[in-house]
């Protein structure tokens, strides 16, 4: 499974873990209100900040250390559990004795006996730190949803009825010590880890020179976020305090599950390609437009519907409660901006830099707050919003150094979703004035109508963001309806798996002549006996395509001449990209390797030697990015090697690539070639050594824009200094630039007749000689020469859109394009 399925696989699993506890919990919370009073949670308000401080110390950032170091040992785990059980005994006894003093301070003596019995939670914690990191480590948060989901339900359960007897602010903690306990159980029982006798200082110092920068951080934020609530709790009552820190609850169910899922994902995720900045850039962009697109319709909508929310689901002594949600909920929507960023900075291993932010950050909130302080509670509230802004600041600021991803380029991305949230959340809270329907009626009819109208005009305007969550959606989707093709019927042909030779997937559909062709020259080649043919046989989509359908289905029934032949026969239409991706995603998962090629090739006798020799020797050469098969009709300079390294023009007619590389570049191509058009550097590279794909990635540019595999992998290569190994003499020649195939049109050059190698064997003679590169790419560049008109469009394309952003970007094309549309809808 590649880095992408896992991130999406793992957001949608720690989604629904979070979903499913958080809404739980948000369950149990409200049936907890019916039974307990405000001053109850004002207790719990009281005492959380010291409970939180605790758990931080505990943790000390040993968990997210184990997560982003590349390779963890069993005596990394060890030490991390046994200098959490350490820390977690210290605070435990640090509160024990500290619990007088708090209850002096808010004058609530209730709160000893309170505090040291739920500070045994965080002991019990400590116990599974390491567990939940190997989960997370594994991208594994199926497992962690069956450890709290069960715990969320036992001790909900015994909460509720505790406070139905009367029990009081005791519910609330026997809560929690018992959704500690249960999911500690649980994950020791799911995940195999168990601790042994070892213990290393080194690596001990390496977790705790990362570790204690996050956990001052944490600290410091831990004690910013709690303020309010410990200002609260002194300035105000205890029933303030406990609707602060109810509505606090109600709000977080939505920022932690739609934030904490994506970034509990991506943070593991992102972290194997720490040193990719484009692909890291490529990552957050996505993350920061899926993120925003929905949580801020969700907070805002939760700001319009809080009055009949409130009335509905709660009883009336929660109702003082409304305008703190409100507020609260705008002062949320920047959340997953500020989380996102700060991540930016840990999957860099910056923690030093986290820590100077959150410094900087809680000195402007402390101001802040101080002058709230003096209008009261809605000041109070009201700080949070203008802190949140301001806080967007030092918190961006890295991530234009880190990555390239400056403040501009961020709001391009977010503020067409802000906008219209904001618009829609107006729309729904103005017409609360005017229709005076039940509580519940207004509430769920309204919720209906605000989505509809959301994302209704998303899809109108073509927002970005919602074109992204919606494309991640439907590929889940997808994965889900396939996912295994070699178990299902689709898959025919005997196959033992053969691991000495790549295998070669061919993907076709109806160009029968072009198939026969192809599969005819292959099995010509000596190492065709020991090879696996995979066939990617695509569904017809037009009535055109059934008879060359059927009759390639007749020649598969006679084929031989390879060692297994393995027939995926599509039951609808995949296109031609998703036909062969598909196949290739699943074939890697039973390889290290494999062979790709199109239906309308015609090979070389020693074509499968050659790529085979090439991907055993140059497989520990992570420079070498795939072998490819075909060389340009260009006189190349050489010395005595018959092959040469290309960077500037990959060439996909028959090339053989590792699962490793494969992986590597498994991404959305037109967002990460957006981002590499923000890089100057790499686009001076780019323009330099190949006009050509400077003029591809110009007009890529657009939203909807699509560019061909071998441009995208061009591109790839110049910016990651990578190459590609071609032969010298053209190991295959392409048949189908005569209009009868995806992008095939009719040409001028006929790259039918080009020459290929006609020996039968080939042996690699190669000195690693590069002094013929620079000549050679030059040689490359000229053939491939767009005209002067377009490198000028080229040139304005890319001036425009590192001027106004894609938005705007996508807006002028829009508009230049228009009157071409108008005229021909007149034609029509």
């Amino acid at each position: 499974m590649t880095l992408a399925q896992k991130t999406t696989t793992g957001i949608i699993w720690n989604f629904t873990e979070l979903l499913s506890r958080r809404g739980l919990q948000s369950v149990i919370t409200l049936l907890l209100a019916w039974f307990l009073s405000p001053d109850d949670f004002g207790l719990v308000a009281m005492m959380a900040v010291f409970l939180a401080v605790a758990t931080n110390l505990m943790e000390s950032g040993f968990k997210q250390d184990l997560i982003r170091i590349q390779e963890a040992s069993q005596l990394d785990f060890n030490t991390a559990f046994y200098a959490n059980l350490g820390l977690g005994l210290l605070s435990y006894a640090l509160l024990f004795l500290a619990s007088p003093f708090i209850a002096d301070f808010f004058n609530q003596q209730r709160l000893i006996a309170l505090i040291r019995i739920a500070a045994v939670g965080v002991l019990i914690n400590a116990f599974q730190v390491v567990q939940s990191a190997v989960l997370s480590r594994e991208l594994n948060f199926k497992a962690q949803l069956q450890a709290s989901i069960p715990a969320g339900i036992i001790s909900g359960i015994v909460a509720v009825f505790l406070a139905y007897k009367g029990f009081g602010v005791w519910a609330l903690i026997v809560q929690m010590l018992l959704a500690a306990l249960v999911t500690t159980v649980l994950l020791w029982l799911i995940q195999g880890w168990r601790p042994t006798f070892g213990f290393s200082r080194q690596s001990l110092n390496r977790m705790y020179k990362f570790g204690y920068k996050l956990f001052l951080s944490s600290l410091i934020d831990t004690l910013f976020q709690n303020l309010y609530v410990i200002v609260v709790a002194k300035i105000f009552t205890a029933a303030i305090a406990g609707y602060y820190f109810f509505v606090i609850k109600l709000r977080d169910l939505v920022i932690t599950q739609l934030v904490g899922a994506i970034q509990t994902v991506t943070y593991p995720a992102l972290a194997t390609i720490q040193n990719d900045d484009i692909r890291l850039k490529a990552g957050y962009r996505k993350i920061i437009g899926v993120t925003t697109f929905l949580l801020f319709p969700a907070m805002l909508m939760l700001a319009a519907l809080a009055e009949p929310l409130f009335i509905s689901l709660l009883p009336s002594k929660w109702l003082p409660a409304v305008s703190y949600l409100q507020l609260l909920c705008i002062a949320g929507v920047m959340y997953p901006l500020h989380a996102i960023n700060l991540n930016v900075l840990m999957v860099k291993g910056r923690s030093d830099l986290f820590l100077h932010v959150e410094i900087i950050k809680k000195i402007i909130a402390v101001g802040i707050l101080c002058v709230g302080v003096q209008f009261g509670i809605m000041g109070i509230l009201i700080s949070q919003i203008v802190t949140s802004v301001l806080a967007y600041i030092p918190n961006s600021y890295f991530s234009a150094k880190l990555i390239n991803y400056p403040v501009r380029e961020q709001m391009a991305d977010f503020m067409p979703a802000l906008a219209l949230s904001g618009a829609v959340a107006l729309v729904i809270y103005g017409a609360g004035y005017f229709i005076h329907w039940p509580a519940l009626a207004k509430l769920f009819i309204f919720a209906l109508v605000a989505v509809t109208l959301y994302l209704a005009v998303a899809h109108m305007l073509k927002l970005q963001a919602y074109q992204m969550t919606r494309q991640m959606l439907v590929e889940q989707i997808k994965q889900g309806a396939d996912k295994s093709l070699l178990k299902k019927p689709g898959w025919c042909g005997k196959c033992s798996m053969n691991m000495n030779y790549a295998p070669i997937v061919i993907p076709t559909l109806c160009r029968y002549e072009h198939f026969k062709n192809c599969i005819t020259s292959l099995a010509a080649n000596s190492l065709a006996k020991e090879t696996d043919l995979y066939i990617a046989l695509d569904y017809p989509l037009k009535e055109s395509h059934w008879t060359g359908y059927k009759k390639i289905c007749n020649y598969l029934e006679s084929l031989s001449g390879f060692k297994n032949i393995i027939i995926i026969k599509r039951e609808n239409n995949f296109g031609s990209k998703g036909n062969i991706d598909s196949a290739r995603k699943e074939i890697l998962k039973y390889y290290d390797r494999i062979i790709s090629s199109e239906d309308d090739n015609i090979f070389s006798p020693n074509f499968l030697e050659y790529i085979n020799k090439g991907l055993d020797r140059f497989k520990n050469d992570k420079t070498v990015f795939a072998i490819c098969g075909y060389t340009y009709p260009v006189q190349f300079e050489h010395n005595e090697n018959n092959i040469m390294r290309i960077q500037t023009h990959f060439a996909g007619w028959g090339y053989g690539i590792w699962k490793d590389r494969y992986d590597a570049f498994h991404i959305d191509m037109n967002y990460y070639l957006r981002n590499v058009s923000t890089n100057r550097n790499i686009v001076k590279k780019i323009y330099k050594y190949s006009k050509k794909n400077y003029y591809y990635l110009a007009a890529n540019l657009g939203t909807h824009s699509k560019v061909g595999r071998d441009v995208f992998f061009s591109i790839y290569m110049i910016a990651n200094g990578m190459y590609t190994v071609n032969p010298l003499v053209s190991k295959v020649k392409n048949c189908g630039w005569d209009g009868s195939g995806i992008n095939c049109k009719v040409i001028d050059y006929d790259y039918s007749n080009q020459e290929i190698d006609a020996k039968n064997s080939f042996e690699i003679i190669c000195d690693d000689d590069l002094s013929y590169f620079e000549d050679n790419t030059e040689k490359l560049n000229q053939f491939y020469m767009p005209s002067k008109t377009q490198m000028l469009a080229a040139h304005f394309a890319l001036i425009i859109f590192l001027s106004c952003g894609q938005n705007m970007y996508d807006w002028i094309i829009r508009i230049y394009n228009a009157p071409k549309s108008l005229y021909c809808s007149c034609k029509l």
